[in-house]
């Protein structure tokens, strides 16, 4: 399991988050998967991910 610290801006502003995926961010089709997420998640419409950064230790 991986888990990241991601950077968004939204409709009505900025957000971050942190995520746990079972795979490495390595396509834009995983980026997608995490924007539609946070967009459930939040309620949240038009996410942008700004940036991530994997986090390190226990998972």
């Amino acid at each position: 399991m991986f888990k990241y610290f991601v950077s968004y801006v939204y409709n009505k502003g900025f957000g971050n988050s942190e995520t746990v995926t079972n795979y490495k961010i390595q396509t834009f089709k995983d980026i997608k998967s995490i924007t539609e997420k946070i967009e459930e998640d939040g309620n949240l419409k038009d996410v942008l991910i700004l940036n991530f950064i994997e986090l390190k230790g226990k998972k």
